[in-house]
């Protein structure tokens, strides 16, 4: 059986955060906390940004725990990467 690639995108996109901290100071912290976080597969950060691939879990509920910890999000963007971004990775 074969499946639309509309759905397969759908089903196998995944969300990803893009985070804007600050400064770099509140974004290196960010990102051993985030990494330890269980719902979080995969975390990169590039200077006061890091980028967060989510499993499980909602935007909302990340930033509710970097404020809780009291880490300063200055802006919060949700994406996600596409099959073919993933693919293009994996291959």
């Amino acid at each position: 059986m074969y499946d639309t690639v509309e759905h397969l995108r759908r089903k196998f996109s995944k969300p990803i955060v893009e985070i804007t901290f600050v400064d770099t100071e509140e974004s290196k912290k960010a990102v051993d906390f985030v990494s330890s976080l269980e719902y979080v597969s995969e975390c990169k950060a590039e200077n006061a940004k890091i980028e967060v691939t989510l499993k499980g879990k909602d935007t909302s509920t990340l930033l509710s725990t970097l404020t809780g910890e009291g880490i300063k999000v200055e802006e919060i963007t949700k994406t996600s990467k596409s099959l073919e971004e993933d693919l293009q990775f994996r291959g």
